[in-house]
């Protein structure tokens, strides 16, 4: 995955279950900011759903 830990970390909470608006809140950012970098997320990984992100998302969000 060519993901920053940024967005590793995105992943990560995506596929815990988290919903665009608790990841808002739990990273400090607005709703908006969290599906703009969804979107890059999506394009980068060539997915388009949360749940074929989850199913692919990192389980530790650090660098491999």
């Amino acid at each position: 995955m060519d993901l920053t830990h940024a967005e590793r970390e995105l992943a990560r909470m995506v596929a815990d279950g988290k919903s665009n608006l608790d990841i808002a809140v739990a990273l400090g950012v607005s709703l908006r900011t969290v599906e703009n970098r969804l979107q890059v997320i999506f394009a980068k990984l060539d997915v388009e759903s949360r749940a074929a992100l989850a199913a692919i998302a990192p389980d530790d969000p650090r660098p491999s």
